[in-house]
């Protein structure tokens, strides 16, 4: 394989300015050591630049990953690099106007697991660096684009028409005809694409629709589908910088929570096994063994089945179980307290407790359309041992003996300390 790639530049996509954009914008990179391929040649007569090969489309190479844990490892790292160079680039002042599938490539060495990802076609990114002298060469597709892009590249081409006294066209997200001698002879010094008031929702946009093609990929499993969609939709609907910037952070963290898989673990099938106990689901050349050796009666079946670890399921729910009765223990305590030291409600008591209750209620009703009921019980568990360590403070200050609102106290410290472990 080739270790060159050659790009041209044709004239009915504006060539030769669309080729002095591009390498502007690989040599500045190439020098901040950006995830770009290098360029190695800028031919301006022939219109192509050579730069180093980095690999097949994002797109393409995700279709061809296996539908296992191991495939989806893959391909969530090389989403987490992508999210990083899109991002990066950004902080840079490079705002690349065209993030998509096909336009990040990966690179995977023969029979390796490492993977490299680079951003390439800079010819549609724009910076404070290289402003824009002609329209971008680019459609306003309001489907597609955020906007903020769409007004400003649509503004920029009624200008553009206006400019030079030709017909506007009606619609602008269809392909139409721009006379290559008037654009190549068109300067301009002030366009919109150049001023986009929220870039980083921009981004934040591409990349939403970008991760929603992702999750029509056959190696992603069902339960990250789901969420790749629900975070793709969340991305594309900001238009304030700062929320788009949350949503880009929360997305990677997610990201990469899902770039490692967890150590499989032995299974005992039945009673009687046929087939070995442990399976390897990854393809490799090993010498032949003999097959593990079989349970020899229903008693060494149990045995095998009492050695599995227990279902980390149904741990967690004993837990939730355990602490929402202790939960109401320390409740019914308390209230004890209140009645045996006559102490009189106050708008502190009467605030914690509408308080605990309405957060209760509301929590209670999200549980039907959480994706995952577990973290629900975990925050009410947490803002009821909340609410004890409040009720606690008032029984301290009307005198109740120090110990029992210090053991109130602990309580609620305990089971916030047991509600923020995870389910492993």
């Amino acid at each position: 394989m080739t270790n060159t790639y050659r790009k041209e530049f044709p004239d009915s996509a504006g060539g030769e300015y669309a080729q002095s954009r591009e390498y502007q914008f690989l040599d500045l990179l190439n020098q901040l050591n950006a995830s770009v391929p290098e360029v190695h040649s800028n031919n301006t007569k022939e219109r192509f630049i050579e730069m180093a090969y980095a690999g097949v489309n994002l797109r393409d190479w995700l279709k061809e990953l296996t539908s296992s844990a191991q495939g989806q490892s893959q391909a969530f790292h090389a989403l987490k690099q992508s999210l990083k160079i899109a991002t990066d680039l950004a902080k840079l002042d490079v705002w690349h106007l065209d993030l998509a599938l096909r336009n990040f490539v990966v690179k995977q060495a023969y029979n390796s697991s490492h993977i490299e990802v680079c951003l390439i076609d800079f010819s549609l990114a724009v910076s404070k660096r290289f402003p824009l002298e002609k329209p971008l060469f680019m459609l306003p597709e309001q489907r597609q684009q955020h906007p903020i892009l769409y007004e400003a590249i649509k503004q920029d081409w009624q200008q553009f028409f206006h400019r030079n006294e030709l017909a506007v066209p009606v619609k602008y997200d269809f392909l139409m005809e721009i006379p290559m001698g008037v654009y190549k002879a068109d300067w301009s010094a002030s366009l919109n694409v150049d001023r986009i008031s929220q870039p980083w929702c921009v981004i934040a946009h591409s990349l939403g629709s970008m991760f929603s093609q992702c999750a029509q990929m056959p190696c992603f499993q069902e339960n990250s589908k789901y969420e790749l969609v629900k975070l793709a939709q969340r991305m594309l609907s900001h238009t304030i910088d700062d929320e788009a910037k949350i949503s880009l952070n929360a997305t990677s963290d997610w990201i990469e929570s899902n770039c490692s898989e967890a150590t499989p673990r032995p299974i005992a099938k039945s009673t009687f096994v046929e087939a070995p106990i442990i399976q390897n689901v990854i393809k490799q050349d090993l010498t032949p063994s003999s097959p593990p050796s079989q349970p020899k009666n229903i008693s060494d079946a149990k045995a095998i089945k009492l050695l599995q670890p227990n279902d980390p399921r149904s741990s967690f729910i004993l837990k939730i179980s355990l602490s929402i009765l202790t939960i109401a223990a320390s409740f019914t305590l308390i209230d004890a307290f209140y009645v045996a030291y006559r102490i009189k409600l106050t708008s502190y008591t009467l605030s914690i407790a509408m308080g605990a209750l309405a957060l209760l209620l509301g929590l209670i009703c999200t549980l039907p359309f959480a994706a995952s009921k577990f973290n629900v019980f975990r925050r009410i568990i947490q803002f009821q041992g909340l609410a004890i360590i409040g009720f606690s403070l008032e029984l301290w200050l009307n005198f109740v003996p120090i110990q029992w609102p210090l053991l109130m106290t602990a309580i609620a410290i305990v089971l916030i300390s047991i509600s923020k472990l995870k389910n492993t």
